[in-house]
């Protein structure tokens, strides 16, 4: 199923992570996302197949507040979690 998404759609996420208190680098359909002077994870925004790709830098934990904006902003979205190499060699 495809699915449009408005650029501010994207802008408003983007603005509502950053109230929260996380770093936001957007590009295109990209945000790397960091806090505490570390960055925890990349989200990609993938309308056409209405789906949110999350990969983690670190732990999980760290992204829990992330994984709820995602949710609001995009409820139709599947939300698929990702490991880097670095969180799965640290476990």
């Amino acid at each position: 199923m495809m699915s449009s998404l408005s650029r501010d759609v994207l802008w408003r996420f983007a603005i509502e992570l950053m109230k929260r208190g996380f770093y936001v680098r957007w590009h295109a359909y990209e945000f790397l996302i960091g806090f505490g002077g570390r960055l925890r994870c990349l989200l990609e925004v993938e309308p056409h197949f209405c789906r949110v790709v999350v990969w983690v830098f670190e732990r999980l934990e760290d992204v829990g507040p992330v994984l709820e904006v995602v949710r609001r902003f995009f409820p139709n979205y599947t939300m698929v979690i990702r490991a880097s190499r670095r969180m799965l060699e640290e476990r």
